[in-house]
């Protein structure tokens, strides 16, 4: 099994191929040589299965302590479990699910040794390194999930760990101004800080746990986060997908496949820029011409798709994520249309645009009416459809009023 790198410049220069392997830690690094690369699959892999011990009957009383820790250290992360009873129901298994997702494990509801491992001990590091600069900045801006990245990168070696540094004396305290008459004024940032896919999803999956579960079409309420809801879910799978892919395959790094699905992103920026400007079959147009011009196979397209899909959100490059979902569009997967219309509706890695959004979501629905295979539950594709079509019926604005003096019928003597 072998991968082979496209390398994409002013033409397409030349092929080169590296033997495949998992890799679980981002050691090195490889990015482009001399362009932009796509992944590419040679020949096929069968998937690899991932047992874990059965559950036993009864559970000790040293398994249901470390099932206390478990579900502490979770909801510490703002994965909510509820109540810290030891027993690891729904709603713990809804929370490591959710855990596997934002760290890039593969999701199945059940912690394996290093995933327990890793979460317990950076439950415990966060109690003593949280008010420490700059880790007490990263709570401020992204909250604990954001310090559990930051632990997460620091143990694959891309992020050196921070050291406290050393106390300094105390400054003067200075004396405040006089107060000025008037409104205030203050100057406008000049960082403007990226949409977060992930922390936006958290978001979601506190307010799923809080209503008791997902939104089904007996319980449709909100229209828009019934679709935020949807969006997160197809993310969830997405990432589940894309581990898989990444695990079956042997030799790659996973920072070869950073690198290789951050170069996708590059290559596909002017497709992206078009998003806001073209209807749906004009874009999967271009794209499908751009695929066939670099002489990648169909089935090489879509594993590099579903690959850069998956590493994108895992990554939180919105960029990536939407050039994976771009790519398999080009490849007829017309079902991750409705990745693409999320997109635009939360205006992660392009502008916010309702109406193409809605656009991209019309022209999904119609390609699940003829049997394409969802972008995400696929067991549940027919209540998927509906509870999509109803969201989207209530998100539309209703017709404007008209300006001008009204007018009414006069009265019936």
């Amino acid at each position: 099994m072998v991968f082979k790198n496209f390398v994409f410049a002013a033409s397409i220069a030349a092929f080169a191929t590296f033997p495949a392997a998992r890799a679980t830690a981002r050691n090195g690094a490889a990015g482009a040589v001399g362009g932009i690369i796509l992944l590419c699959l040679l020949g096929g892999c069968s998937q690899p299965s991932h047992a874990r011990r059965a559950t036993r009957p009864t559970i000790s009383t040293a398994q249901r302590e470390e099932n206390k820790q478990v579900q502490t250290a979770l909801n510490y992360f703002n994965f909510p479990v509820g109540t810290v009873d030891g027993s690891i129901g729904s709603k713990s298994k809804t929370a490591i699910s959710n855990f596997q997702a934002t760290m890039g494990y593969t999701v199945d509801g059940g912690l394996d040794d290093v995933e327990r491992e890793f979460l317990l001990n950076s439950y415990q590091r966060a109690q003593t390194s949280s008010q420490v600069p700059p880790y007490s900045q990263i709570v401020a801006n992204f909250g604990t999930q954001g310090l559990l990245r930051r632990y997460r990168d620091e143990e694959r070696g891309t992020i050196q760990p921070a050291v406290q540094p050393s106390p300094q004396p105390a400054a003067p305290v200075p004396q405040p101004a006089a107060p000025v008459p008037g409104l205030p004024t203050f100057p406008a940032s000049d960082q403007v800080e990226a949409a977060s896919i992930d922390s936006f999803c958290s978001e979601i999956s506190v307010l799923t746990s809080t209503n008791g579960g997902f939104t089904t079409l007996d319980t449709l309420g909100d229209p828009a986060f019934v679709l935020d809801e949807q969006f997160c879910l197809a993310r969830q799978f997405a990432l589940s997908e894309s581990r898989r892919e990444m695990e079956s395959r042997s030799g790659t790094t996973d920072a070869q496949f950073v690198a290789q699905c951050e170069g996708l992103g590059t290559y596909m920026a002017p497709e992206l820029r078009t998003l806001g400007q073209n209807p749906p079959t004009a874009v999967k147009a271009a794209v499908s011409n751009m695929l066939r011009s670099s002489g990648q196979s169909a089935e090489d397209s879509r594993l590099t798709g579903k690959i850069c899909l998956g590493v994108g959100y895992r990554e939180d490059d919105a960029n990536v994520a939407l050039a994976g979902a771009l790519v398999l569009v080009g490849v007829n997967d017309d079902a991750y249309g409705e990745i693409i219309g999320h997109h635009l509706r939360e205006g992660f890695g392009t502008g916010a645009d309702p109406v193409k959004a809605e656009e991209w979501m019309v022209s999904t629905l119609s390609a699940l009416e003829k049997g394409a295979t969802p972008a995400s539950r696929p067991d549940q594709s027919a209540e998927h459809q509906a509870l999509l079509r109803a969201a989207l019926a209530g998100e539309r604005s209703p017709a404007p009023v008209p300006s001008g003096l009204p007018t009414f019928d006069a009265p019936v003597e």
